[in-house]
């Protein structure tokens, strides 16, 4: 399910989502896509960042790929959901209960 993020510099983005959107590495891959999914609808953001989110978080559907982008844009657009979560004063971790 960890994709992405080890020895590289995104790991503190990857745990940050995780932690935020309440992902726990004994989780399903199903239950941690309807947590993500389901706190991902309360936002104000598009469906493609929710897709290359789902893809960055190693829990992308096979039947809902995200957009093909060259890296630098989808780093882009990955960090501008990352600032936005935090600016929105919605970036308070999500319990996990």
């Amino acid at each position: 399910m960890l994709a992405h993020g080890r020895a590289t510099p995104f790991q503190p983005v990857l745990e940050l989502l995780r932690d935020y959107f309440g992902i726990r590495v004994k989780d399903s891959f199903e239950v941690s896509r309807s947590r993500i999914v389901d706190r991902f609808a309360t936002l104000s953001s598009s469906e493609q960042v929710l897709l290359l989110l789902l893809e960055f978080l190693g829990l992308a559907d096979p039947a809902r790929p995200a957009p093909k982008l060259d890296p630098r844009a989808r780093k882009i657009q990955l960090l501008d959901f990352v600032r936005t979560l935090a600016r929105s004063g919605r970036a308070t971790p999500r319990p996990l209960c």
